[in-house]
């Protein structure tokens, strides 16, 4: 649930995403426009085409669109399906199960949120963008608009798998396209910078960098309060059962990890590193 926000507001939070669509059908323009219709030689008469270049045209217009609809996909059901906030029920609203809490303040006490009047169970934080506690929040990503929590983190990490894929499947076979259309001198070097790399290597470092957070078990904000000497739990699985718990839950089947299907069942599970479950209600 969003706080109220004013049309100027309301605006200005969905302009990051409309910044990444417009950029993404540039790119997409510039690779269909500068790199697959050339090859597939449309306009060229049938007896004078290159037969291995429209063969290559073809599988990269076939596999640049299977990313690009898994990436457009992933990015979809990161802006859509909410992180997940704490039940509004009694026993959040009153006191909760204590025994079965790990996270205290540093006196001690259990963790209670004055904005929303509710206990806050492990791994849940308020987030001052949806003006709610949002469970396992990770942090709000204004290209997505969201919060990126509990429910939705698995879609969030695929976004950034396949925008790194699309991204790098495009660079390395438009690569040519780009040399040869850059210039040359006299001696036949090329002129001017190849920034075909660039996008790619922006997104694959927040990529990697979310690859080790799912691989240790923690979020933006458990990293950060580590990092700035605050408490720290221990989620970490071993590094299998970390990615199986995001990705498509413990005791489910693995293939389900890289296709859009709900990885959570009934209530909201968090582990520790030993051998027990806990659940919210």
């Amino acid at each position: 649930m969003w706080k109220r926000e004013s049309g100027g507001r309301r605006l200005a939070r969905f302009l990051p995403v409309v910044v990444v669509l417009m950029i993404s059908i540039i790119i997409y323009s510039i690779y269909l426009v500068y790199n697959c219709f050339p090859l597939l030689q449309i306009e060229v008469p049938e007896e004078y085409r290159d037969d291995a270049a429209r063969r290559r045209g073809f599988i990269h217009l076939l596999f640049s669109h299977l990313l690009a609809s898994l990436m457009f996909w992933s990015l979809f059901k990161a802006c859509v399906t909410g992180a997940g906030s704490v039940p509004d029920t009694t026993v959040w609203k009153s006191r909760p199960n204590t025994a079965e809490l790990v996270e205290r303040k540093r006196d001690g006490t259990v963790r209670y949120c004055h904005k929303c009047a509710h206990y806050k169970p492990d791994r849940a934080h308020h987030s001052r963008h949806t003006g709610t506690c949002t469970l396992k929040l990770d942090h709000y990503c204004p290209w997505v608009a969201n919060d990126i929590g509990y429910f939705n983190y698995k879609y969030f990490y695929l976004t950034l798998l396949y925008s790194t894929a699309t991204l790098s499947f495009t660079s390395a076979t438009m690569f040519p396209t780009v040399s040869a259309s850059s210039g040359k001198t006299s001696e036949g070097k090329c002129r001017g910078p190849n920034v075909t790399p660039v996008l790619p290597s922006i997104v694959g470092s927040f990529f990697i960098f979310h690859t080790y957070l799912l691989s240790i078990n923690s979020s933006t904000v458990e990293y950060c309060e580590k990092r700035r000497g605050g408490p720290g739990h221990d989620w970490d699985l071993g590094v299998w059962n970390n990615i199986k718990e995001v990705m498509v839950g413990l005791g489910s089947k693995v293939h389900q990890a890289s296709a859009h299907i709900t990885s959570s069942v009934g209530g909201k599970p968090f582990s520790l590193a030993c051998p027990r479950w806990r659940t919210l209600w």
